[in-house]
């Protein structure tokens, strides 16, 4: 009897053992998950639910952030293949840019617009007031953690930005905090958006030019918005139509892509109500007739082939070479068309005006174009736009810069081929760091609703 105890004994110890250790990974497993990003998550990159109407846009500015991303580090552009027409767009990031505050334009707008058209002044004032309150936070703050990041990779290992790597961290920070007090002036002179030095960016993250534009363009389309508010549906879009050509002639090319987008999400209002149930309900009967009845079906009807041609045109567009007068045609013949009074680095964004507001436009008008859009990974890689187009610099400079290029070159000759796997490496890398960025992010946009349920007063 006392014999048969030790195996007993022993077989309790395990069970003992494996409780603990089911216990542990029970506490431990959801922690462990989080430090993975979600394309490694098992149903990571699984979405619930039917789709926000604008799901597609939001994927769209993902996959401009990834092309900017390329454009900005993308060693196979060598291999002819790249430099055909459509398959270049993998890496031609300068005209998405211009795509980004298309899509901008229309997404700010798009819930003002439905409570115009719906009427509901006090709806309207709260979300005026509640854009304009936190967008600064929403731009700035992620702008600064991101600077802030990129500043602790200039300082211990040496990244190469504008900002010069100096003597101790503390030194460091302080020149940090410096920059970031001068980069996040709302007031800023736009001198000339599109050329280096021609508008405030930050010396330790240089891709953040953009914010100081993203800022003063949702300004200006906040105020049109405010500005139009009493105007019929025909009358808001020849005003926004005029202001974006007067922008065009101006060369204030920024505000002629915010208003484009504003511009297009209004003509998607008109034609396709269907898509925002909640807000046609709520549309009073003279407007319903201004916009419909009015309108013949074939105006409102899905010409799938004709939009498909626009879609191919514009990406044709964005796809501009570096130096048009030399390119194949019809490209020189194209460049010939830019307004001569234009300045140099307007001059390469002048097509980019035209060919973003047709992309978004094309896509907005054909359901098949947004099925690509709206997949599992193109959603993610809408949650994911704003990291990766802020954290994929700091990853060039530090991982691609530090490691894996060195590594080809020293290692594997330079070899056209080895460049493909740690292409994808940097790809994957990038969108697990945006991953994190975009948690972060998330939360400050909580907390600039908690400050606006703070300091808000209801009227």
């Amino acid at each position: 009897m006392v014999e048969q105890a030790h195996p007993l004994l022993h077989g309790y110890q395990i069970q003992e053992e494996t409780e603990r250790s089911h216990a542990y990974a029970t506490t431990l497993g959801p922690y462990m998950r989080a430090l993975l990003p979600r394309y490694l998550q098992p149903g990571g990159l699984e979405y619930g639910g039917r789709p926000h109407p604008t799901t597609y846009l939001d994927s769209l500015r993902g996959y401009a952030a990834w092309i900017v991303f390329n454009y900005h580090r993308f060693q196979l552009s060598q291999w002819g293949i790249f430099k055909l027409p459509f398959i270049c767009t993998i890496h031609r990031g300068k005209g998405m840019v211009d795509v980004f505050f298309v899509i901008s334009g229309f997404v700010l707008s798009q819930g003002m617009l439905k409570q115009i058209r719906a009427r509901q002044k006090a709806t309207l004032m709260d979300s005026l007031a509640s854009s304009i309150f936190r967008r600064y936070l929403r731009l700035y703050i992620p702008s600064a953690v991101a600077s802030f990041l990129s500043m602790c990779t200039v300082s211990w290992m040496g990244a190469k930005q504008t900002a010069p790597r100096l003597k101790s961290f503390f030194a460091q920070f302080c020149d940090w905090c410096a920059d970031f007090a001068r980069f996040s002036n709302p007031f800023a002179d736009l001198t000339g958006w599109w050329s280096r030095g021609g508008v405030l960016t930050s010396a330790y993250l240089d891709p953040l030019w953009t914010i100081p534009v993203e800022f003063r363009g949702s300004m200006v389309v906040f105020v049109v918005c405010a500005g139009t508010a009493k105007l019929r549906s025909r009358d808001r879009l020849i005003v926004c139509g005029g202001i974006v050509l007067l922008s065009m002639a101006w060369q204030a090319t920024y505000v002629a892509l915010f208003l484009s987008g504003m511009f297009l999400a209004e003509v998607s209002l008109i034609r396709y109500p269907e898509r925002y149930q909640s807000t046609r309900g709520m549309l009073p009967p003279n407007d319903m007739a201004e916009d419909l009845s009015q309108k013949p079906a074939a105006f409102r009807g899905p010409y799938v082939g004709y939009y498909i041609c626009l879609f191919l045109f514009s990406i044709f567009l964005l796809d501009m070479p570096a130096d048009p007068k030399k390119a194949f045609f019809p490209w020189p013949y194209l460049s010939a068309m830019v307004p001569s009074y234009w300045d140099k680095g307007a001059q390469e964004h002048f097509w980019f005006v035209i060919a973003s507001p047709l992309l978004i436009w094309s896509v907005d008008s054909c359901h098949l174009l947004q099925k690509p859009f709206l997949w599992n990974f193109s959603r993610y890689l809408g949650d994911l736009s704003f990291g990766i187009y802020v954290m994929h610099y700091i990853v060039i400079r530090t991982l691609w810069d530090k490691a894996l290029y060195p590594f080809v070159k020293i290692h594997l000759n330079n070899s056209p081929w080895a460049f493909v796997p740690i292409t994808i490496l940097n790809w994957l890398a990038v969108f697990w760091v945006a991953d994190y960025f975009h948690r972060l992010d998330r939360r400050i946009v909580r907390f600039g609703r908690l400050l606006q349920e703070r300091y808000f007063e209801s009227w």
